[in-house]
């Protein structure tokens, strides 16, 4: 089967832009609910690193991130 990255990877793409873009929380206050480094946070927020290559496991932690505050 060849993966077509389907719609459900663009749904965790948005959310996870939409979290890295919310000025309402700081990289710490992110890093400290998803226990992902804050320089990490950092180097995404700021182009340093690209989403596409951050790991399946924070890309999980920044999505249910979304999901358990409701976007906001």
């Amino acid at each position: 089967m060849i993966y077509n990255g389907g719609m459900e990877n663009k749904d965790i793409y948005t959310k996870i832009e939409k979290v890295l873009a919310d000025d309402s929380r700081t990289s710490y206050r992110i890093s400290q609910l998803t226990n992902i480094p804050a320089n990490n946070i950092d180097a995404f927020r700021k182009g340093k690193r690209k989403i596409e290559n951050m790991s399946l496991k924070n890309a999980i932690l920044l999505a249910d991130l979304y999901d358990e505050t409701d976007g906001q």
